[in-house]
C-alpha cells in the first residue's frame, strides 16, 4: 500500500515539474534556466527533481516530447473524423493555432542552439512522428480526391507539402514574432485561410 502511494506521488510530482519547467523554459529560454530555478519553483529539492530527471537536457528534451504528445494526439483526432478532407484540415490548423497561443518558438529555438546533436535529433524524430504522420493522412485523401495535386504534379513529397502546411499555419499564427508582423487571427481564421491557400495558393479566390 505505502509503496503504491509512492508511485502515486512520484508521478504527481513529474507532471508539476514538466508544467513548471515547460514556463520557465518558454519565459527565460534552456540557457538562463538551472535545475535549482525549477526545483525551488515547484517546491522540492534540486536532489528531488534528479530522482524524476538525469538533468536539465533530459527535463527539457521531456517537456517537448510530453507537448509534441498532446499536439499529436489531437491531430490524430482529427485525421480521423469521417468529414471531407478539406475540414480536417481546417481544423487541424484551428488546433494548432489554439495551442500556439501557448508559444513554444523559445524552446524550438534552444533546441536549435542549445542542446547536444543527439537530443536535436530525437525531437526531429519525434516531431516527424507526432506531427507529419497525420498531417499526411489528411494530404494523402486530399490527393486522391483531386483536392490538391499529386507529387508528379507539384513536384513535392506528400511529407514535404505536410512540412510546408505546417509552416503556413506557424506563419498564420506567429504574426507578432514573425518578421511579417500581419494582423493576429482567430484560430477559426487561420483554418480557413490555411485550406484555401493549399487547394488554391494565391490565386484568386474562386469556388472549386
Amino acid at each position: 500500500m505505502a509503496e503504491r502511494s509512492r508511485r502515486r506521488i512520484a508521478g504527481a510530482g513529474r507532471a508539476e515539474i514538466l508544467t513548471v519547467a515547460r514556463q520557465l523554459f518558454m519565459a527565460r529560454g534552456y540557457r538562463a534556466v538551472s535545475t535549482r530555478d525549477i526545483a525551488a519553483a515547484v517546491g522540492m529539492t534540486q536532489p528531488a527533481l534528479y530522482h524524476h530527471f538525469s538533468g536539465k537536457e533530459a527535463l527539457y528534451v521531456a517537456v517537448l516530447e510530453d507537448e509534441l504528445a498532446r499536439r499529436s494526439a489531437e491531430m490524430w483526432e482529427v485525421a480521423r473524423l469521417e468529414v471531407s478532407p478539406s475540414e480536417r484540415l481546417a481544423t487541424i490548423a484551428e488546433r494548432i493555432a489554439t495551442r500556439s497561443r501557448h508559444d513554444l518558438s523559445q524552446m524550438f529555438h534552444d533546441l536549435r542552439t542549445e542542446v547536444s546533436g543527439g537530443t536535436r535529433a530525437r525531437i526531429g524524430a519525434g516531431f516527424r512522428d507526432a506531427m507529419l504522420r497525420p498531417m499526411v493522412v489528411i494530404l494523402d485523401d486530399m490527393i486522391a480526391r483531386g483536392a490538391i495535386g499529386s507529387p508528379e504534379v507539384t513536384g513535392l513529397s506528400v511529407p514535404e507539402m505536410a512540412m510546408f502546411v505546417l509552416g503556413v499555419i506557424r506563419m498564420l499564427t506567429e504574426v507578432e514574432s514573425g518578421p511579417a508582423r500581419g494582423r493576429q487571427r482567430s484560430p477559426g481564421e487561420v483554418g480557413q485561410i490555411t485550406v484555401r491557400l493549399v487547394t488554391l495558393g494565391l490565386a484568386e479566390s474562386r469556388t472549386p
